[in-house]
């Protein structure tokens, strides 16, 4: 391959651009360089795009990479084979340099929300596995309920202290929780 060339200062380009030769090229530098993109024409030696597409959805480390392929075929058909084969996008030759970077920078600010929305859940299931854990120990009734009255989370020690025998009890009457506390402290609750 040609290799790094690009990024900041560099041709003008926010970003590194690593090229290849062809897909088996591809396919080795992505192995070794973890791109956050790859931009692959569908025709190429050795392995073409949807080739190289179906080998980097097939791994863990790399199905969530962005996928562009470009092609000279614009027919429907073409572009529906690109994208039912996975590619995150299906750009047609010629395009405009806009269009290119307008379309890349999308798909690296969606990969980053994918990212941090990833990083958000697994930050939540922490919390709500040590609030559950926090709730069980507790000598205290805890009961958690939306916006709306819904209950949303109850420990055993509420269904102990309010009488309430199951799940069932709890849920079937309306703010049946509240009928349960203290109405001077309802208004906290």
């Amino acid at each position: 391959g040609e290799g790094r060339r690009g990024g900041p200062g560099g041709d003008g380009s926010p970003w590194i651009i690593d090229t290849a030769y062809d897909g088996l090229d591809a396919l080795t530098r992505i192995n070794t360089l973890a791109p956050d993109l790859v931009l692959t024409d569908i025709m190429m030696p050795r392995m073409d795009g949807l080739t190289l597409l179906a080998e980097l959805r097939q791994r863990k480390d790399t199905a969530t990479i962005p996928i562009i392929l470009l092609s000279a075929r614009a027919g429907e058909e073409d572009r529906m084979e690109g994208l039912y084969a996975s590619a995150d996008d299906y750009l047609v030759k010629p395009f405009s340099a806009k269009e290119l970077v307008a379309r890349v920078r999308t798909h690296l600010e969606m990969a980053r929300l994918r990212l941090r929305r990833g990083q958000l859940e697994v930050e939540m299931m922490r919390s709500e596995r040590h609030y559950r854990l926090i709730s069980t120990i507790n000598p205290a009734g805890l009961v958690r309920t939306d916006g709306e009255g819904v209950v949303a989370f109850y420990n055993d020690t509420f269904l102990s202290i309010s009488g309430l025998t199951s799940t069932l009890d709890l849920l079937s009457k309306p703010d049946g929780w509240a009928t349960c506390v203290h109405p001077d402290w309802r208004y906290i609750v």
